[in-house]
């Protein structure tokens, strides 16, 4: 068994909530990959644990054993070069091909990202399936932020119902350099995701924002570290979601400030919509402080629909279905609207269109739900 999802530090173990134990099944095999790449973007490959290019201490979400397993698999080494274009987009189109048996062994991708002094980028990773049965896929993603960069990974999940998916990332931010992640789940069945960003540099910045919708007995398991080091370095986490049927999901969000990152601040909050009495829902916020002049917050906001709300809807003509979903896809376009990126928008919209409205739902209600 592979232990993944670790928190920094431990807390009771009879909340099981220290980290989880998976039975992945390594894959040797690369998921397909589409790929549009912008002028100032050079494409090259790396073969051992960290890339060229990137800090040889590179920390992932998920940790060390499941990074251990991927190694090998080359790695697909992007260079960003500062250039006069502030809004390159690197779109990457990811299709994981149909398990026959639990046996079979996944694909498996491995990028890094490296953001030279000054530039600034934006990648787009769309994960789908390559036919309708379940996929086993796992996706490394590291990257290296230079001093006064920006780099930003928007990730959107559509896979099918029962497949087995790990989603891991981990990087470095050197001084004023800036690491945004953007992800929406929309389907799946087992769901790993971590991120461990290190703000080493002074007044770097990390700023992640996640969406789900998680149905049937889809399970989600999340791990996010922003590792203040630097001065005056932020962190913001903000996790979005709605669960119904039987899904389950543990969020685990740590702020971590270390000794010398002083005036450093970082928040996290997340927003938890339950649907049914069966879905098992699990918040770790977690703020560890070696350092006195710090600023460090976090919340969460968990319950069922608004009974006054659903009422007053439903005196429109919507039913409870359509009032369900409508507030389901409010939480997801919360996110999708940090996107910027007309295509991303639309497919998002395109995929949750044809996922979360009823087909019986009336006309004047589907109106309703369109991205405004």
């Amino acid at each position: 068994m592979m232990k993944i999802n670790h928190l920094p530090a431990p807390t009771w173990r009879w909340l099981k909530v220290n980290g989880t134990e998976t039975g992945y099944v390594a894959g040797i095999v690369p998921g397909e990959v589409s790929e549009r790449i912008p002028e100032g973007v050079v494409r090259g490959e790396g073969t051992d644990k960290t890339p060229n290019g990137i800090p040889d201490e590179v920390r992932t979400g998920l940790g060390p054993e499941f990074d251990d397993a991927l190694t090998a698999v080359p790695s697909v080494v992007y260079t960003i070069k500062p250039n006069e274009d502030n809004n390159r987009k690197l779109y990457q189109d990811i299709t994981y091909t149909t398990i026959s048996s639990p046996d079979d062994k996944g694909c498996v991708n491995r990028f890094a990202f490296n953001c030279e002094d000054g530039a600034n980028a934006t990648v787009i990773q769309f994960m789908t399936g390559g036919g309708d049965g379940p996929v086993r896929a796992a996706l490394s993603n590291k990257y290296y932020v230079g001093r006064g960069a920006r780099l930003t990974l928007v990730q959107v999940q559509n896979l099918p119902e029962g497949s087995e998916t790990y989603n891991d990332c981990g990087g470095t931010c050197e001084d004023g350099g800036t690491f945004r992640r953007i992800q929406i789940v929309l389907g799946g069945g087992r769901t790993y995701m971590g991120d461990f960003c290190d703000l080493r540099g002074t007044k770097s910045a990390y700023d992640c924002s996640v969406a789900y919708y998680l149905q049937g007995t889809h399970l989600l398991d999340m791990n996010y570290v922003a590792n203040h080091q630097g001065r005056r370095s932020e962190s913001n986490i903000n996790i979005s979601g709605v669960m119904a049927d039987s899904s389950s999901k543990i969020f685990r969000g740590t702020i971590d400030f270390h000794k010398g990152c002083a005036r450093s601040k970082g928040g996290e909050l997340e927003d938890v919509l339950l649907m049914d009495d069966g879905v098992i829902n699990r918040t770790v916020p977690l703020i560890l402080c070696d350092e006195e002049d710090v600023e460090g917050s976090h919340g969460a906001s968990i319950g069922r629909p608004d009974d006054n709300l659903v009422l007053y809807l439903a005196s429109r003509a919507l039913d409870k279905d359509a009032i369900y979903h409508m507030m389901a896809r409010a939480r997801v376009d919360r996110v999708a609207a940090l996107i910027d990126d007309e295509e991303t928008a639309s497919r998002i919209d395109g995929i949750l269109e044809s996922a979360a409205v009823p087909k019986e739902m009336p006309a004047e209600s589907a109106l309703s739900l369109k991205r405004h």
